[in-house]
């Protein structure tokens, strides 16, 4: 399955994005954020699901945003009711996973993302996680959806050891990994997509999509999947070497009108997995 993230058409109402996602042959969406509001789940995600289908797409994947691992307990209790009534929205509206983080962790400088997430993490916030995600589970397992953690800078799994650690602490087989090598390329210590690949074993169940190019002493996003620094060929080739059969998303995260790159990613895409099958 390949999917399309609508953070490719953020700021653009999501009916577009759902009506390119079926015009260029993805097979559903992953609802950012920015496309519900996070403050009434209850139903601005139905309704998103609603547009979607009416464009002849449907929701895949819901994305979540609420830290777990604050100090502050009633944070996080608040926090994991948000993601109870997250989890299960999704599965009343037919999608099969959720994808987010543990929560943001930064030092003294947020766009520092080599220094941050889990250089500064400390035991507690994985073992607060885990007792979160550990629950969480149950409650996805009740509403037919898997949970997914981003391998994303600024969080305590910014690295695919990292997020092994997470995955293997809370170990639950609805629970997964789920990487991103676009956002690992901005981090200094993490690593190259096939000992990614490697070190996320059986934990490894969803895979985004994005480049980009080191410029000018920081990040640029601005690249189709084609044409950034980092080679899509050998990165898709190691993870269908390791016998991955997940789904796939593919998210474009820079400027332009995204249709363009949308389109030209999702075509790229199917001719390397086409030459890989054979």
């Amino acid at each position: 399955m390949l999917y399309m993230h609508s953070y490719t058409y953020r700021g653009q109402p999501l009916e577009r994005a759902a009506r390119k996602c079926r015009e260029y042959g993805y097979d559903g969406l992953e609802l950012v954020t920015l496309h519900y509001d996070r403050n009434a789940p209850a139903t601005t995600i139905p309704e998103a699901a609603r547009v979607a289908r009416a464009a002849g797409s449907r929701i895949a994947v819901v994305d979540f945003s609420a830290s777990v691992i604050v100090e502050d307990q009633a944070q996080r209790q608040a926090a994991i009711e948000h993601l109870t009534q997250i989890i299960r929205l999704a599965g009343q509206i037919g999608a099969e996973g959720v994808n987010g983080s543990i929560g943001s962790l930064v030092g003294p400088d947020l766009n520092n993302w080599s220094e941050n997430g889990s250089r500064i993490a400390v035991p507690a916030h994985y073992e607060r996680a885990t007792e979160a995600y550990q629950k969480l589970s149950e409650v996805a397992a009740e509403a037919g959806v898997w949970i997914s953690f981003e391998v994303h800078m600024n969080t305590p799994h910014d690295t695919a050891a990292s997020a092994r650690k997470l995955l293997d602490l809370i170990d639950r087989p609805n629970v997964i990994g789920n990487l991103d090598p676009g956002n690992m390329y901005a981090v200094a210590d993490a690593e190259p997509i096939a000992e990614s690949v490697e070190i996320l074993g059986p934990r490894l169940g969803y895979v985004h999509l994005k480049n980009c190019r080191a410029l000018a002493g920081g990040f640029d996003y601005t690249w189709p999947l084609d044409f950034g620094d980092i080679d899509y060929f050998q990165g898709l080739q190691a993870v269908v070497r390791s016998g991955y059969s997940g789904p796939y998303c593919i998210e474009y995260c820079g400027k332009g009108d995204p249709s363009i790159p949308a389109q030209r990613d999702a075509a790229y895409f199917r001719e390397i997995m086409g030459e890989l099958e054979n």
